[in-house]
């Protein structure tokens, strides 16, 4: 469930730049992570590998899946499956190749040498750019999984064994030809989904790429603490831990943030819940869902929403057109038309009576009437009339009103205490507003305490929010990173960031249509990989 729909007006500048002045229009519902029918099909076994961390692609992130493999490539890959990548990139003996000539995989070569992986292709040659062959990959894919030759295969069999085993599900390959990248991903995934030789669990649960039932209840008790992102590839969600990994495969068609420890996914047209080992918690019964704050969460059965707990139990009957999620006690409901507030208990205590509706943020919901934004407190009140064209949250106890096209703030009790002489404001955070002024050269943003007082001397070209003491400025067309004295401690190189900005040290970045991961040094942890991402929350 989406938390508000925009509501501004055009004579507004820059109406579109803040999701703080959204409210919620009844007269559209929007769920989780929406999917269209335009989305390409999920990801490829490449594009989930590299959310893995099992391989990187070509420069610039390129998997380069329609290319022929070469021999060098192969070493790197089984490196990576064996757990030994570290130790491969780090190796500084040569090999005894003779046709090594300083190629950039050397590291890799030399120790697969070094580690018998491999003998070379004869004459004390390695072959460093000849192409792989199917029937190379099925070796290298065995040996992945623990089989050894002469005891469990010979060259010439390895192929047979490998099919037998199932590693070529969903190919169709023989073994005398030259292998593509992209069939050696596929290959690898099959691979990971294999049991290895003398273990109870797959190469991949080996590996930790994998989740086993077995350690799934464990695995979501030891991670309950950490952040989690939902990241889409193609039509598929899944989701990124805090290691810059994938932690739940792509498998879901929607996807939610997690909130207490549970987040609503979708297939097939349901909703369910899953645990951060992605272990399905409440099963896919629903038309609708949103997430769990205070122990309940909204639920469409039948055509009507109610309120379920973590065990699937309906504490509050199915009987609203809509329902969203619990903020700060109470939570909006939909009843003949009109929005309403319900506590946990299913009492109405803000009787049904608004078109459109916040959530409660700070004390107070912004409400709509006749075009025009006002605010009640938790008894309902409406402290502020209805007669301004923006929303404000009131953190720091300030609320952001318009007269005519010109922002200021008022206070709780609705009394303007920064005049409006802002060309645009948004909200406060963490006690500083960015605000634009009318100011020549571009350069028209800048930040202000909640006594009005300008904190720097600098102004930018676009600013944003505070958040984890960070904030994206905008100087000579590329985005920085400020802190809260001003100084920028990441010098302007990004083209797109999230406005946003930090959650649980993470922050969206954009390169190519795709999104990826920067952390507070502005170092990019998770490369722009895919087609959206959510935000990283516990």
């Amino acid at each position: 469930m989406r938390k508000d729909l925009l509501y501004a007006t055009s004579k507004i500048k820059r109406p579109l730049r803040t999701a703080w002045c959204l409210l919620l229009v009844i007269v559209v519902m929007v769920t989780i992570g929406g999917v269209s029918s335009s989305y390409a099909a999920g990801p490829t076994a490449g594009q989930e590998l590299r959310a893995m961390g099992l391989i990187e692609g070509k420069a610039g992130g390129d998997l380069a899946e329609d290319e022929y493999l070469t021999r060098t490539e192969m070493m790197v890959v089984l490196a990576r499956m064996l757990g030994e990548f570290n130790q491969a990139a780090a190796w500084n003996m040569p090999s005894t190749f003779t046709d090594r000539r300083n190629h950039w995989g050397e590291p890799y070569v030399a120790y697969a040498q070094s580690r018998e992986w491999t003998s070379g292709v004869g004459g004390n040659l390695f072959g460093y750019e000849q192409r792989h062959t199917v029937q190379e990959a099925s070796v290298f894919m065995l040996k992945a999984l623990g089989y050894t030759t002469p005891e469990d295969f010979a060259w010439e069999t390895a192929f047979d064994t490998a099919a037998s085993l199932g590693l070529f599900k969903g190919l169709s390959l023989n073994q005398e030809q030259d292998i593509l990248r992209g069939d050696l991903f596929k290959l690898m995934m099959n691979t990971l989904e294999t049991q290895a030789k003398g273990h109870p669990y797959k190469l991949g649960e080996q590996l930790g790429v994998l989740v086993s039932p077995t350690f799934a209840e464990p695995m979501a008790a030891a991670r309950a603490n950490q952040p989690f992102a939902a990241v889409r590839i193609g039509d598929r969600w899944g989701y990124m831990g805090p290691d810059g990994k994938l932690a739940i495969r792509f498998l879901y068609s929607r996807a939610s943030d997690f909130s207490e420890n549970l987040a609503v996914v979708s297939m097939n047209g349901k909703y369910g819940f899953i645990d951060k080992a992605g272990t399905m918690m409440i099963p896919f019964a629903y038309e609708d869902a949103g997430s769990f704050a205070d122990g309940l969460a909204p639920a469409k059965y039948s055509g009507k929403y109610g309120y379920i707990d973590k065990n699937a139990n309906w504490v509050i009957e199915p009987a609203y057109e809509f329902a969203d999620q619990f903020s700060e006690g109470l939570a909006r409901v939909v009843v003949s038309g009109k929005i309403g507030y319900i506590d946990t208990t299913g009492t109405m205590v803000i009787q049904p009576a608004f078109t459109a509706a916040n959530r409660f943020e700070n004390g107070i919901a912004a409400i709509q009437e006749n075009g025009l934004t006002g605010y009640i407190n938790r008894q309902g009140t409406k402290f502020i009339p209805p007669q301004y064209l923006i929303a404000g949250n009131g953190a720091d106890g300030l609320i952001r009103y318009n007269s005519g096209t010109s922002i200021g703030f008022l206070n709780t009790s609705g009394a303007p205490v920064l005049s409006a002489s802002y060309m645009w404001a948004d909200n406060f955070s963490e006690g500083l507003a960015v605000i634009e002024t009318d100011a020549s050269g571009g350069f028209a943003f800048r930040y202000i305490n909640t006594s009005g007082q300008r904190v720097f001397s600098q102004s930018y070209q676009d600013a944003h929010a505070f958040s984890e003491g960070l904030a994206f400025v905008m100087s000579g067309g590329k985005y920085g990173i400020i802190d809260k004295s001003g100084a920028m401690v990441v010098q302007p190189k990004f083209n797109y960031v999230d406005p946003e900005g930090f959650s649980e040290g993470f922050a969206r970045i954009k390169s190519k249509d795709l999104t990826g991961f920067i952390n507070r040094s502005g170092v990019v942890v998770i490369s722009p990989q895919f087609d959206e991402a959510r935000r990283f929350v516990k």
